[in-house]
Formats: structure tokens, sequence, C-alpha cells
């Protein structure tokens, strides 16, 4: 099979069903590569070994999205553009608008839904909400051109490599679906007993600064580290990570208003 858009046939099953296992194909390689990216960033940036993300196992979606996103807008044949650079600017800059826009959306679902803040750009200027600003939509920008010119092809070779082994992809492929099924419903559970701390503060929460808390809590109650799962532990250990976390964001928030004042 080759994996080209342009090759794709609307009217045949196969051809649907094809495109359906190739995209989870890419989303759960994209958010597996995505987790290792961030898993590292933030030991070397922060020297802290802390699960990035939302889900408990090794896997952002956001990465994954962004992963079936790009492959796909590589695939566009874009034949109406005749001359071939226009073309992978155009490609580029559809890409940019894209991985920004599913950033926003994503961003926006998290803070308005639950509270809480998966990444923050607050301090970056031209910032939207904390969610978007120029220079991730730039480095977005960079990621596309160097996913249009450096992996698209070998993805795409590779993914027919795969294809020709498929009863051994279905086995792993369901199983990955299964995983990724327990782990939305835990880490949805998750969520739902910290909101109940959250939604009486009329505050939104940075989920990776709250992992960290509750790591330096643990460290401090001498209790075990929980580095895949940062919120086991037992109720009473929770509720006062949770109420100590709280009363940092409050005096922090007091500091800034003391400031402002002065």
């Amino acid at each position: 099979m080759n994996i080209y858009l342009d090759s794709f046939d609307p009217t045949s099953l196969s051809s649907w069903g094809s495109w359906l296992l190739a995209c989870l194909i890419l989303f759960f390689m994209g958010g597996l590569t995505g987790w290792i990216i961030e898993l590292f960033f933030r030991r070397i940036v922060h020297g802290n070994w802390v699960n990035p993300g939302f889900l408990e196992g090794p896997m952002l979606p956001i990465y994954g999205f962004g992963n079936v996103s790009m492959f796909l807008l590589c695939s566009l044949p874009l034949n109406f553009i005749e001359i071939e650079w226009v073309k992978y600017l155009v490609m580029v800059l559809i890409i940019t608008l894209t991985m920004t826009v599913i950033e926003f959306i994503a961003g926006l679902i998290f803070i308005k839904g639950m509270k809480i803040k998966l990444w923050d750009y607050s301090d970056r200027k031209g910032n939207i909400m904390g969610i978007i600003c120029p220079l991730f939509t730039v480095i977005w920008g960079a990621a596309g051109a160097g996913y249009l010119f450096l992996l698209y092809k070998p993805l795409s070779s590779f993914i027919d490599i795969l294809f020709s082994n498929y009863s051994l992809l279905m086995f792993f492929m369901g199983a990955a679906i299964a995983c990724l099924v327990i782990d939305l419903c835990y880490s949805f559970h998750v969520v739902n007993k910290l909101k109940k701390f959250i939604d009486d503060k009329e505050i939104v929460v940075d989920w990776e600064k709250m992992k960290a808390s509750f790591q330096e809590f643990q460290k401090k109650t001498k209790a075990k580290l929980h580095y895949i799962f940062p919120f086991a532990g037992d109720a009473k250990d929770i509720k006062s990570s949770m109420e100590s976390y709280l009363a940092s964001i409050k005096n922090k928030l007091l500091g800034k208003n003391e400031d402002k004042k002065d």
C-alpha cells in the first residue's frame, strides 16, 4: 500500500480502512516520541524526572494528533499550484496554522473544562491566554518544514513495511488502543478526584507544577515517590499535597497583587 492522498479512493471501504489504520499508527508513534522528548526536556532544563502530559502512560496525544495532521497535510497534492517552491511554502504555512490551532483548542478544552493547564506560555510575548504564542508558532513552522522534507517520505515507507506484516500489526495496535483507553479512564478519574479541591478555589492550576509539588511533598514526608503515577497515594496524603499546592498558588497571587498596589 502507498500512503498518499492522491491515490486515495473515497468510494473504497478498504481505502478508508487502510488510511484509518495508518492514522492510528502515526498517532501512537507521534504520542510516544513526543512523550520521550518532553520527558528528557524536563530532566535537562528543570533537573527533575516528571512524567509529562495528562496521561499516566508514555503518550502525549497532542503530539499524536500533530503527527497525523502533519502527515495528512504533507500528503495533499496541491496540484493547482504549479511552482514547486510556492507549493512547499503554502504547505508549511498550512501546517504551521493547523498545529497552532490544534494547540489552542487542546489547551482551551483543558482550561475551560477541567481548570488545568498542561503548558503555560504566559511569560512569552504576544501569548493568547498562555496557550499559544508567536515563538512556538514559529517553532511549529520549523518543525513542519523539517517534517515535510526529512520525515514524510521515510514515514510513508515505514508504514508500508508495517502493512506487509498485517496480522502482527493488528495485534499490537489492538493492545495499544486497549492500553490507551485504560489510561484515559484512569487519568480522568484522577482529574475528577482533584477537581473537588480545584472547583471551589476558582483558579486554574498548572498540571506540571502540581505534579512537581506532589513529588516535593512526598520527599518532605518521606513517602514513596511516584514518577509514573504522581498522584498515587492514600486520600489523606493527596488532600495534604493538594492543600499545600493551592496554598502556594494563593500566596503567589497575593504577592502579585501587593506588588501591583505598590
